[in-house]
């Protein structure tokens, strides 16, 4: 039901817009009918009407002035003006102003409520449009969360569809201060243009910007666009970096494009603060003198030798060829080369955490017992992950699938966990060695279950559909259909093993003797 107020300071002009249509039968409803332009704007906030229906001449305050109002408080309210012909240079101004429609005096009732309804249509598209965009972005935020879109946003597979035909670009920005957080909110509000283009806020620590369009092309231009707007926006900072993923297909290459992106921004700490890297680039950093030290260093650290690499730190910082700054940039780049090598989450924040230890550092004594102490941890969890290799991997993460399928909420960021993975490396690795993914195994498996149940059991189609994990048991059975070609109920029929006859002798029917 729509809501409608009315504002007209002739009161038979009133009576008439309120008892001359069928208001309530159209799906409107009249909640207020005001003198002037000052009455109504004030009965706004009580009454929360979806359509105004002003005359454009009262005293106090005329419907031109009640428009400006409602446009700046209530901008989402749709105004029809009433005008006489005489006065039309009003109505031109009022469609200036942003009124929805208008119609003439005197007032023809089919006319005015064909407006109305033009208005009513308006506004739901508005509302669809508004709960689909909202939608689109939490489906994206879960996402960037590690969860693939669940029951949750059942009904919605349509818009889930298109988003997996997007390509998707993930830009990071780290800002030092968390007083630039809402700042940077509200700036890419006012600079965003296009639906493609999203922010998300404080995502473990930074500002996540994703753009996203399914012309590679036409994304590559968004992100052009970014770049200039956010060299605009960053000129006054200090202490800024912004890192940006090359593009990646389908949801999950968010997750690919945000692991890309934070392992770019590590290229703060070896090249400069202040600028905006590209995952795949080449940057001038300033280690090319100690490129060798490196290798050498990252190679007896993969090796699991503690001493041979302390040696090394030891032997090229006792040569003092080096001041503070050099130090920093060879400290980190260190960081970032071990970080390719060892991929779980735990150790990836202990790696930033060292590189922020070290580029907040003033000494370099400790500057070296913090290089120290990290090539230790980088051994630690090399040997822990030795023991958890791959086949290790995979069996405890299919274990732990085949222990939650009934569980609507199982994610691939909770598998992951699990196993003590990142949700982005772990989908590759299971990808890769599984030769499909993981939401497509969890559905094979959760069919499998299914199945076993309709033909072993005599339980409802809904029961089995939550016990298969899907609350929804509409959305299970277009499941159950797409990956077996029947119905649940069809795969029932066609598969209920017959009852075996009993052929044992009975009192009617005594056994016959042997011949």
């Amino acid at each position: 039901m729509f809501k409608i107020l009315i504002a007209d300071d002739e009161p038979f002009t009133r009576r008439c817009i309120i008892n001359a249509l069928p208001w309530e039968e159209n799906g409107f409803s009249v909640v207020a009918s005001c003198k002037n332009g000052k009455e109504a704007f004030e009965a706004l906030e009580q009454y929360l009407p979806d359509i105004v229906i002003t005359d454009v001449r009262m005293p106090i305050m005329d419907g031109l002035d009640l428009l400006k109002k409602i446009q700046e408080s209530y901008p989402h309210i749709c105004v029809i003006v009433i005008s006489g012909f005489e006065e039309f240079d009003y109505v031109k101004t009022a469609m200036d102003y942003g009124a929805y429609g208008y119609v003439l005096k005197p007032l023809n009732p089919d006319e005015l409520l064909t407006v109305v309804k033009k208005a009513a249509a308006s506004i739901t598209d508005k509302r669809k449009l508004k709960e689909l965009i909202i939608t689109e972005k939490s489906i994206l935020n879960s996402v960037l969360r590690g969860e693939y879109p669940s029951d949750r946003f059942l009904g919605h597979t349509d818009l889930i569809d298109s988003l997996e035909n997007q390509y998707y670009t993930a830009a990071l920005m780290s800002l030092n201060g968390s007083q630039y957080m809402l700042d940077a909110e509200i700036y890419f509000q006012a600079i965003k243009k296009h639906p493609g283009e999203f922010f998300f806020p404080n995502v473990n620590f930074q500002h996540v910007f994703l753009l996203c369009h399914e012309d590679i092309e036409k994304l590559s231009n968004y992100t052009e666009r970014l770049h200039k707007d956010l060299e605009h926006y960053l000129s006054g900072y200090t202490g800024y970096c912004v890192a940006v993923s090359t593009p990646h297909h389908g949801l999950m290459g968010i997750l690919e494009g945000l692991n890309e992106a934070s392992d770019t921004m590590n290229l703060r700490y070896i090249v400069s603060d202040n600028r905006i890297y590209y995952a795949g680039q080449e940057y001038n950093a300033n280690y090319a003198l100690f490129d060798d030290q490196i290798k050498e260093m990252t190679s007896a650290v993969l090796y699991k030798d503690i001493h041979g690499s302390t040696t090394l730190l030891d032997a090229f910082l006792a040569k003092g060829q080096m001041n503070m700054y050099s130090i920093k940039d060879f400290a980190n780049h260190l960081i970032y080369k071990l970080s390719n090598h060892i991929h779980t989450d735990e150790f990836k924040v202990q790696a930033a955490s060292y590189a922020v230890k070290i580029y907040m550092s003033h000494e370099i004594p400790e500057i070296k017992d913090l290089l120290c102490g990290f090539l230790e941890n980088c051994i630690k969890h090399l040997n822990k992950e030795s023991q958890s290799n791959t086949s290790v991997i995979l069996h405890a993460a299919m274990e732990y699938i085949e222990a939650n399928l009934s569980n609507p909420n199982l994610s691939v960021a909770d598998i992951a966990k699990h196993v003590h993975l990142n949700a982005a490396y772990f989908s590759t690795l299971f990808s890769n060695n599984c030769k499909t993914t993981v939401i497509n195994h969890i559905i094979r498996k959760r069919m499998e279950l299914a199945k076993v149940n309709l033909v072993g059991t005599n339980l409802k189609i809904a029961q089995i559909a939550e016990q298969s994990g899907y609350l929804n048991s509409t959305y299970f059975c277009q499941l159950f259909r797409k990956n077996t070609g029947m119905s649940p109920l069809e795969y029932r029929n066609l598969n209920k093993v017959p009852p075996t006859p009993d052929t044992s002798p009975t009192e009617s029917s005594p056994p016959t003797a042997p011949r």
